[in-house]
């Protein structure tokens, strides 16, 4: 076949559709101009084992998440500014440290970003399912005597898939003394995390407990933003005149 000018992959893409490829030959492109040996065991690998696949696979909806997250969040933030700035307020970022829910918070170079709106401390959060999460960091901040008050969760329901500010004005809900709604499961959650403490991976026995930083969240469900929550306008107008 190689003498006639016909090479494996012209014979494998006989049987791919058309639209599928031009993508394939981009692939194939990358492929040839990165051609190290890495990158053919890598590929070998997702090619080989389904299970390889699916990790890379998950790992790509993990970082398009983020990102959706971050432009959820900057938007918020931007939209905030724009409409506050008139009336002299500021919206500040305020980074919390590594503790976050991957799959809604609003995270920036390994930090979720708070953001403080006059003597509001705003969590942003999108999501396309009918809960959120929080961690039990995330609600220990809440319930903090300083910001029992204060603390404020944005929800911007993005099920539509569509991010832009229209999405953020008409779909961002802010629901208000986010810390006394949580500190009783907060509380419950640091009793458990104590219990988990008190017991000891090695007591002498042949047989061990290894617990190795069991995860606690907090679910909110959505009826909660829906039933609890203000628009984005009247949170602004109630930041304006508080």
């Amino acid at each position: 076949m190689l003498k006639i000018g016909i090479g494996i992959s012209d014979l494998v893409r006989i049987g791919v559709p058309e639209e599928k490829r031009f993508q394939l030959d981009q692939l194939s492109a990358r492929i040839y101009g990165s051609a190290d040996a890495l990158t053919m065991e890598s590929i070998e690998a997702v090619l080989d084992n389904p299970d390889i696949k699916q990790a890379v696979l998950d790992k790509k909806h993990e970082k398009e998440k983020v990102a959706r997250n971050q432009e959820v969040g900057k938007l918020v933030e931007q939209l905030l500014s724009k409409e506050l700035h008139s009336a002299g307020i500021r919206v500040e970022r305020t980074g919390v440290g590594s503790d976050f829910e991957l799959e809604t918070d609003f995270v920036e170079n390994g930090c979720e970003q708070l953001l403080k709106v006059s003597r509001y401390l705003l969590e942003v959060k999108s999501t396309s399912a009918e809960f959120v999460r929080m961690t039990l960091k995330q609600g220990e901040e809440a319930v903090k005597p300083e910001n029992r008050g204060n603390y404020t969760l944005c929800v911007v329901d993005v099920c539509g898939g569509i991010i832009n500010e229209q999405t953020v004005r008409e779909k961002a809900s802010f629901v208000f003394d986010v810390g006394p709604m949580v500190e009783t499961k907060v509380n419950d959650a640091k009793e458990l995390k104590n219990h988990e403490a008190d017991l000891k991976p090695d007591d002498g026995g042949v047989v061990g407990i290894d617990i190795n930083e069991s995860s606690v969240k907090l679910r909110i469900k959505q009826e909660v933003w829906l039933k609890r929550g203000v628009t984005f306008q009247s949170f602004v107008e109630r930041v304006k005149h508080q």
